[in-house]
């Protein structure tokens, strides 16, 4: 299985997972990046437009052949892949049993995005569950108020996606750490401002476009963060299909799963929106409860970091 055009830059080169030959065969898996293939974007609006049907129905098809949770830990990404956290194993851990963790990438919004954030929010309430926002610094300016009310009273956490959306595996460790440090410092003054004693410490780290590397690794490292990834995803940002995404997410979540899902905006991936409510209402039906990295660590009875 080969899927090409659904997230390349314009020169060719692939946004993320790489190539693994299985047998005679070489399955291709994409792991779109947040930065949106122009063809696919209305310039005097910077929307999405719809992307051809044939090419979903293919995407669709070869996630239900190739997502499973090997697969989605081997490719969430690389080329340093065995220390990440992709999920908790409940015959290790058995404390997970009955819960994932739920992690929402690129929170708050693009700058010139119209969050949805507090419908995000009032969702997770809803629903009795938390996740984890993992927020890319130069998306804050002007979200900070909506972000305090989401971290105030503990429920939910934020966690590290770097100052851009962009990888950082090509980046000195001076400059990679420098953006870490200034994301967890925006993080941290949010903390304050909501009053969120117990989660002072920014813990989890997520590599943009899925790019990591021994030397990152030893940035968050000497930082006190880990790298967080995922055994549970859809290719939201590429799936226009929330009905499917949700779907397919509470199917394939397990018992100490992270699961991976994109911020939803007004125009611009608002189909993570309805993915976000079918997920968690299969969830329920499953029996599994959504709750932060932190809580999934404390139920595995394991501080990953330290």
């Amino acid at each position: 299985v080969r899927l090409f055009g659904s997230g390349a830059y314009s020169d060719g080169r692939a946004l993320g997972w790489g190539q693994r030959v299985v047998g005679s065969d070489v399955l291709t898996f994409v792991l779109p990046s947040a930065v949106v293939d122009s063809r696919f974007m209305t310039p005097a609006t910077g929307k999405c437009r719809r992307r051809p049907r044939v090419q979903q129905w293919l995407l669709k098809r070869a996630m239900e052949v190739t997502f499973y949770r090997q697969s989605v830990r081997y490719f969430s990404c690389g080329p340093h892949r065995r220390t990440s956290l992709c999920y908790f194993d409940v015959a290790r851990h058995p404390g997970v049993r009955g819960h994932v963790a739920l992690t929402i990438d690129d929170a708050p919004c693009r700058p010139e995005g119209d969050s949805r954030l507090a419908e995000v929010r009032a969702t997770l309430d809803h629903h009795g569950a938390a996740a984890t926002f993992m927020v890319v610094g130069a998306y804050v300016k002007g979200h900070e108020d909506v972000m305090v009310d989401l971290i105030r009273g503990g429920r939910h956490e934020l966690g590290n996606h770097g100052m851009e959306d962009r990888p950082y595996h090509h980046d000195s460790p001076e400059d990679f750490g420098a953006d870490v440090d200034a994301c967890s410092e925006l993080i941290r003054s949010l903390q304050h401002r909501a009053n969120a004693n117990d989660h002072e410490v920014v813990r989890w780290f997520r590599a943009p476009h899925g790019k990591y590397t021994q030397s990152m690794e030893a940035v968050l490292h000497s930082r006190g963060l880990q790298n967080c990834m995922c055994d549970t995803y859809a290719s939201c940002p590429i799936v226009e299909d929330g009905e499917y995404i949700g779907r397919m997410l509470a199917r394939n979540a397990r018992d100490g799963s992270i699961v991976l899902l994109h911020m939803p905006e007004r125009g611009f991936r608002d189909w993570c929106m309805i993915a976000l409510k079918r997920f968690l209402q299969h969830l329920d039906k499953r029996g599994l409860r959504a709750v932060t990295v932190s809580e999934l660590e404390q139920l595995a009875g394991r501080d990953f970091v330290n």
